[in-house]
């Protein structure tokens, strides 16, 4: 299992890594898994309160008719998305993003599991090299 960011997904993390200097931006990913990979193909901004309120993932996925499949944040650090913890989150995407010297984005991937508590499960990111998935 892997993530695949699209050319477009990419775009907004680069715009967003450059235009927040000292806000950590947060939200919601759409897209799709097909054959045991998530491509991310829109991402949605959110405040720091709904990027993790079950309630708006629910009426944010119905609105985009099933296609948010995951969550986004500018942090690396484990405690940032432990908040995703959290029934609705299970077996969804978080992407870790940090804002690099070079000032394009790097990103770690995760999926929310369950085993008797929640865990973050590393995957795989890959980066669109300008063509299309």
């Amino acid at each position: 299992m892997d993530v695949f960011l699209t050319e477009n997904g990419l775009l907004a993390f680069s715009e967003m890594a450059l235009l927040s200097r000292k806000s950590r931006p947060c939200g919601f990913l759409a897209g799709r898994f097909q054959s045991g990979r998530f491509y991310v193909e829109e991402v949605v901004p959110a405040s720091d309160e709904d990027w993790t309120s079950p309630d708006v993932f629910f009426r944010l996925d119905k609105r985009a008719g099933g296609r948010i499949i995951g969550f986004f944040l500018f942090s690396h650090a484990a405690a940032e998305r432990r908040p995703l913890a959290q029934p609705h989150a299970c077996g969804k995407l978080v992407l870790a993003v940090k804002k690099r010297r070079s000032g394009g984005p790097g990103f770690k991937g995760f999926i929310v599991d369950y085993e008797g508590r929640f865990f973050f499960k590393p995957v795989e990111v890959v980066r669109d090299k300008g063509g299309r998935p």
